[in-house]
């Protein structure tokens, strides 16, 4: 196939492959034959992985089709499509959005213009609820200026500022999962701790919320005071309804109000149950968690130090196993290929112990270390004790081990954004860059330092540049600068001499000090230079 042939072009090792991961696309994912599956044939120790943001993104999706079509037409869905007309009619006037931006910078209320919501992308969904939400007394004084009563009588009902609210309270904690789920090098355990903390969230806010609760979730409560503040500028009608609304007096009667909360409980529920079920728990991945060694348990009061051995060597034990049971043992491809086992499962146990022992060993000499010195005994730092004594102790087939976990490609977040920083990079007017210089531009800004780093880390950046191309091959200063004369001096000399003008920027050059002594400058052939290659080579270097 297409992607083995890549894979052989760039000399990657397909034995060496542990896991791939997918959007999800069927063509991925297929059980039967998909890509996944086509290449679990030619190295079946490989994992396949569905990426998580994209399945926190369809458990999303699964929250409109869970609902029953009475409460998705009454309530949110009714809601979501006002908001979204509200946010059109003011991305096609040019007046209203100056309108209301006046409006929401008098009354500090939001400044900004209104997101159009897609039902696909739930960052705009957030965007939108909240963005009306803040500005709704600004919406009603502008709708009071137009004389649109019909909008006005549609945003200042209860039902649509409690449940905008309620929809924007939701959708934001669900979007802070999004981004969660985006970060490079996720690793599983933090993985389940998000999507157990957002659902523990959801719970505990909607599920466990009492009858007589504010109405309208955190979100009101924070917005509550300006509006109260700015509702003396509208008219009494608009006034009287922002406060009937926010200090609960006769806007609700009893059905409503447990009407909005039933739906709202639902819809909340609806999350929590599309989470759990597009976020399984896997066993497999949860064996790793047994190689987090900073995790090991430490000794209880009371335990005496054969006990607590005891604990300590039947530590992870189950979960080791069943990593072994698919590293450790010969696999066979559909063809009756024969695969050797990546790791020795023997050898595993044995080094297994020996390194809950060092690390117990580690802790010790960090208990004992003098306060000022004294170090938290982390995952990271236990493991980089032990890969540097892995030869020593015989460790190699569990780091290994632990390298497989380290690999397992649980979301392509880090891939995707590549290529979002590729197309910001080879724009239109820059079509006819290299592939070569593309990737470099890509690689500094992914990976290089932001513009709001500290000024000397730019400078340094910029010295070891020069150096790297006063070391690279001889260049003609006329073919990279346009309009410059040739330089009698090469590039080398060029560079070097600012190197040296960068050193000794901030105070006066060595030449300054060499005249005011009376000594020729330092390089210089005494009055003998000549002046046209000094205007050449000032030239130059400017342009460099």
């Amino acid at each position: 196939t297409a992607l083995v042939h890549n894979i052989e072009e760039s000399r990657l090792e397909l034995d060496r492959w542990a896991s791939s991961g997918s959007d999800g696309a069927s063509v991925m994912t297929g059980e039967l034959n998909g890509v996944g599956v086509q290449l679990t044939r030619l190295q079946p120790f490989m994992k396949n992985h569905h990426d998580v943001a994209h399945r926190q993104a369809l458990a999303c999706g699964d929250t409109v089709e869970s609902a029953s079509p009475f409460e998705q037409s009454t309530m949110v869905a009714d809601t979501e499509r006002d908001m979204n007309a509200i946010v059109s009619d003011h991305n096609r006037s040019c007046k209203r959005i100056r309108v209301l931006a006046a409006f929401q910078e008098k009354y500090g209320l939001r400044v900004g213009r209104l997101t159009h919501g897609c039902i696909t992308r739930w960052l705009t969904r957030f965007q939108m609820a909240n963005g009306v939400h803040q500005s709704i007394l600004a919406l009603a004084l502008e709708y009071e200026e137009e004389r649109d009563q019909e909008r006005l009588n549609l945003i200042m009902r209860a039902r649509f500022i409690v449940i905008a609210a309620y929809f924007a309270d939701i959708t934001e904690k669900l979007c802070l999962l999004s981004k969660m789920l985006q970060v490079d090098h996720l690793k599983y355990k933090l993985m389940r701790a998000a999507v157990k903390a957002t659902q523990d969230g959801l719970a505990a806010t909607y599920l466990g919320m009492p009858a007589d609760k504010f109405p309208g979730g955190i979100r009101m409560q924070r917005l509550k005071a300006p509006l109260l503040a700015a509702a003396a500028a509208a008219s009494a009608s608009t006034r009287r309804g922002v406060l009937n609304i926010y200090e609960r007096q006769t806007v609700f009667d009893l059905e409503e109000w447990e009407s909005m909360q039933r739906v709202m409980r639902t819809y909340a529920k609806s999350h929590i149950d599309a989470l759990s079920t597009r976020f399984p728990q896997d066993a497999f991945l949860e064996a790793f968690e047994c190689l987090d060694m900073g995790e090991l348990p430490t000794i209880n009061l009371g335990e005496t130090d054969i006990e607590y051995t005891v604990r300590i060597g039947a530590y992870g034990a189950p979960q080791l196993e069943v990593l072994l049971e698919h590293y450790g043992k010969p696999l066979f491809s559909p063809g009756g290929k024969s695969f050797t086992p990546i790791v020795r499962d023997t050898q595993v146990r044995e080094q297994f112990g020996r390194a809950k022992s060092l690390i117990v060993q580690l802790r010790g000499s960090a208990a004992s270390a003098p306060e000022h010195e004294r170090k938290e005994v982390t995952d990271e730092i236990a493991w980089a004790h032990l890969y540097a004594r892995r030869a020593t102790y015989d460790l190699a087939d569990l780091c290994e081990l632990c390298t497989l976990g380290l690999v397992q490609a649980l979301t392509t977040s880090c891939a995707e954004r590549g290529i979002s920083t590729l197309g910001q990079i080879k724009t239109k007017l820059r079509n006819r860059m290299k592939v070569a210089m593309a990737c470099d531009l890509q690689e500094i800004k992914l990976n290089g330092p932001a513009l709001s780093s500290p000024k000397g880390i730019f400078d340094q950046l910029i010295g070891e540049a020069l150096q790297l191309f006063s070391s690279s091959a001889r260049r003609n200063p006329s073919k990279s600068f346009s309009g410059l004369r040739p330089c009698k001096r090469n590039a080398r000399a060029i560079s070097r001499r600012a190197i040296e003008v960068l050193e000794s920027s901030g105070g006066s050059s060595g030449e300054e000090e060499d005249e005011q002594a009376g000594n020729a400058p330092a390089g210089g052939n005494e009055a003998g230079d000549d002046d046209e290659e000094e205007e050449e080579e000032e030239g130059a270097l400017e342009a460099l």
